[in-house]
């Protein structure tokens, strides 16, 4: 069962969709003083300390006592409110369903903004256990549970639709009066003027929820001007009539019409949100292979809103889209034109501090330099990312025998060798002295504002381990400058490792388990090898040290050398039972005057295996309440040549639970000759129906083992007859008719004659399994 915590309120924010109601903190009454206010403010005050028990009964008390009137509704939405914040999602939900809508026009309103949006937020939470029995948090769950998916959305359509036909009492509403319901803090109400805009947004985000544009949708709406579709407020789900997106772009523009004469200043910012949105949502195959040409529309018609705008802040916005849109289709340099005309001429508006961010991120410049392991013969390795630079300084320093002797006492230092100077003595001392090379990179850069990525090669150098430092000043300044750093490594020595326990683990554990021996070994758990890479070989002699950390802590510097095989070993204690061993390893190589290391640490995670395992199956999956389950259970244990039943007598326990985990029957037997347990159980009548769970368990000594499993309990109707058909033994092929046959017969082998027959025929795209979804959508 997914459970958040997602109280029904949500914050609105300017430019942003609101996705569910909220009630402020902020304590008034909208109409004036009534009887109810000294109760109003004793729940108020509970609410605000987040004692929700309390508030909601002192809400629910004013609910049921007051007429109908703003007191009434401000409990009402406090109440279920209280709920939410009570994990009482399904109780909120059941609340307003049950609950009659207020003949006012305002205050319905605003309990169907409520209806709509707690249904949303109970499916959030309960989507995928619909349809049965629930308890939550510890209480039957109400009919609500009993409904589908389908039915809680067609009760959220209604109630949008219901505010739809009130749109004019909503547009009557100012936003700034809504304090009690919702959060109006630093709203920008000449932007969002009205309840109808907070209604608009809210809508339009639920119609575009988990839908994808197709290209017919997308060339709809980069359109200007555009036309609403006709059934944009129908009743309809949106897969039955026009599309979600479709639906949500056609309110925008009815709410920029609608706010035309009374706010221009909304009227033209949602026109530019119809716009935009479609940019938010994902889109077909289809439509993303036109991706960069609708962009490339949106902002034309943005840049044109610029100049025709009449209100600053909307004229800013439109100018602010247009340049995302090109900086996201790489126009970068007509993005910071239209960035700078906005930050001058509307200096006093939100986009220009958005258009200053955007500008000042498009003009930064950037570096960044990734090194592979080098071969005095193969150099061309370093790969250099650059933004808005012209020049790149690079230089290297080699490291000397005295920083080597350091590194072989501590050889985790080779990790932080890029770190910065005031934390790395070595690159301290390096810095003082004269760079074993340096030289000057051309980027290229054109002032167009784009990455530029090249792969390049150092002068020539000898084999060692270097310090490479870049930076986009040659003064290679620690704290003005874009300074990177990064460790080279020159060798003709490659090294490799492997991980993970050999044989002699394998025999200490059937030794701990028959043997009753030691529950940890010592064993090679690391294995490097050292490659020569001009000729592919291992190399002998080679002399190895190994940083070892266990369980993340440093434990101790490993020495050793490179067998006859070219393989070097490190062992440490691996644990046998009922723990889990987690080890890591940087290896360092000495091959003559030559250094060599592995550019990442080698990992070793395991955990050795239950030595016992058991297999549980039932006679059936799926049963009704009362009936009668029939369990095997076998259990089998681990031994050197694979697997042998336990002996007989061997101790099992079963455990049935509901679907709250409340275990109905519990036992223990013990096995047969044959490893085996059979047991029944009957389900008891008046629990939850759904997934009910089993687990049993082996625990002799050291040979233990668990398992779990799953059956379903429905009040289901026994099948009377079945329906089978024939096998096609042909192919069929496009524009012909195709020819099914299929019978349908009672179980007691009568047919099932002059039946109703439905049918429904699909297709279905044929996929490879090399097939790429991922990329193809």
């Amino acid at each position: 069962m997914k459970k958040y915590h997602w109280p029904v309120a949500v914050i609105l924010v300017l430019a942003l969709f609101c996705t569910t109601c909220i009630t402020d903190s902020v304590s008034g009454n909208p109409a004036g003083k009534t009887q109810f206010d000294e109760e109003l403010q004793v729940a108020d005050a509970f609410f605000d300390k987040g004692d929700f028990q309390k508030a909601f009964e002192a809400y629910e008390k004013i609910f049921s006592q007051a007429a109908e009137s703003d007191a009434k509704t401000m409990a009402f939405f406090r109440m279920c409110d209280s709920q939410a914040h009570l994990f009482r999602y399904g109780k909120a939900a059941q609340l307003v369903l049950d609950t009659p809508l207020p003949e006012n026009n305002t205050l319905k309103a605003r309990t169907l903004f409520l209806i709509a949006n707690i249904l949303k937020n109970f499916l959030l939470q309960y989507s995928g256990v619909l349809g049965q029995d629930q308890i939550e948090n510890g209480e039957p769950g109400g009919a609500v549970f009993k409904m589908t998916e389908v039915q809680i959305r067609a009760e959220i359509d209604k109630s949008y639709s219901a505010l739809w036909g009130l749109k004019d009492t909503l547009l009557s509403l100012p936003l700034k009066d809504q304090g009690y319901y919702f959060i109006v803090k630093e709203i920008d109400f000449n932007t969002f003027p009205s309840f109808f805009d907070f209604f608009i947004l809210n809508w339009a985000k639920y119609l575009s929820e988990n839908q994808t544009a197709g290209e017919n949708e997308v060339k709809l709406i980069v359109s200007d001007p555009f036309n609403p579709p006709a059934d944009m407020a129908s009743t309809q789900a949106p897969t039955n009539g026009t599309s979600g997106i479709l639906r949500a772009a056609g309110l925008m523009e009815t709410a920029a019409r609608l706010n035309s004469g009374r706010n221009q200043q909304a009227s033209e910012q949602w026109r530019i949100r119809r716009l935009t949105a479609i940019f938010t949502v994902p889109w077909t195959r289809q439509a993303q292979e036109k991706s960069i040409e609708m962009r490339q529309k949106a902002r034309e018609i943005l840049a044109a809103w610029l100049k025709t705008f009449t209100t600053l802040e909307a004229k800013a916005q439109a100018g602010f889209e247009a340049a995302s849109m090109d900086n996201q289709t790489g126009e970068f340099v007509s993005a910071i034109q239209l960035c700078q005309t906005i930050i001058r001429d509307y200096s006093t508006t939100f986009a220009a501090k958005k258009a200053e961010s955007l500008r000042i991120q498009i003009t930064n410049p950037f570096l960044s330099v990734t090194v592979k392991n080098m071969t005095p013969e193969i150099q061309n390795t370093i790969t250099v990312q650059t933004r808005n630079l012209s020049d790149v300084y690079l230089r290297v320093f080699k490291l000397k025998d005295e920083h080597m002797r350091i590194i072989e006492q501590n050889p985790q230092m080779l990790t932080s060798l890029a770190s910065p100077y005031k934390e790395n003595t070595i690159r301290q001392s390096l810095r003082h002295s004269a760079p074993d090379s340096q030289w000057t990179y051309k980027t290229g850069d054109d002032g167009s504002h784009k990455h530029i990525r090249t792969t390049i090669a150092p002068p020539k150098l000898g084999e060692g381990i270097y310090i490479l430092e870049s930076c986009n000043e040659s003064s290679f300044a620690e704290e003005t400058t874009l300074l990177y750093a990064c460790t080279v490594n020159v060798s003709n020595t490659m090294l490799f490792t492997s991980a993970g326990p050999g044989l002699k683990t394998m025999s200490a554990f059937f030794r701990m388990l028959d043997e009753n021996g030691p529950r940890e070994i010592k064993d090679t758990i690391f294995r490097s090898y050292a490659i020569d890479v001009k000729t592919g070989k291992t190399v002998p002699g080679v002399q190895m040290l190994f940083m070892l950390w266990d369980h993340y802590e440093s434990r101790n510097v490993a020495k050793t050398t490179t067998d006859g095989s070219g393989i070097a070993g490190i062992e440490s204690l691996v644990k046998l039972h009922d723990d889990y061993n987690y080890y890591s390893m940087f290896p360092l190589a000495r091959r003559g005057d030559s250094w060599s290391y592995q550019q990442q640490q080698a990992n070793f995670y395991t955990r050795i295996p239950d030595p016992v395992e058991i297999f549980i199956t039932t006679d059936r999956p799926i049963y009704r309440p009362g009936d009668r389950v029939s369990v095997k259970i076998t259990v089998i244990r681990r031994v050197p040549d694979g697997y042998r039943t336990m002996p007989a007598g061997t101790p099992v326990t079963f455990t049935a639970s509901d679907p709250n985990y409340n275990s109905f029957f519990q036992k223990q037997g013990m096995t047969n000759e044959n490893g085996s347990l059979s047991l029944e159980f009957e389900i008891p009548r008046g629990r939850l129906l759904g997934q009910y769970s089993f687990n049993s368990s082996v625990a002799k000594g050291l040979l233990t083992g668990t398992a779990s499993g799953y059956f379903s309990v429905e009040e289901y109707k026994r099948p009377e007859f079945e329906v089978t058909f024939d096998p096609v033994d042909k192919e069929y092929n496009f524009g012909k008719p195709a020819v099914v046959s299929g019978s349908v017969k009672y179980y007691f082998g009568g047919p099932a004659a002059n039946a109703a027959v439905h049918y429904t025929v699909t297709r279905s795209m044929y996929i490879p399994w090399q097939y790429r979804f991922w990329f193809y959508n």
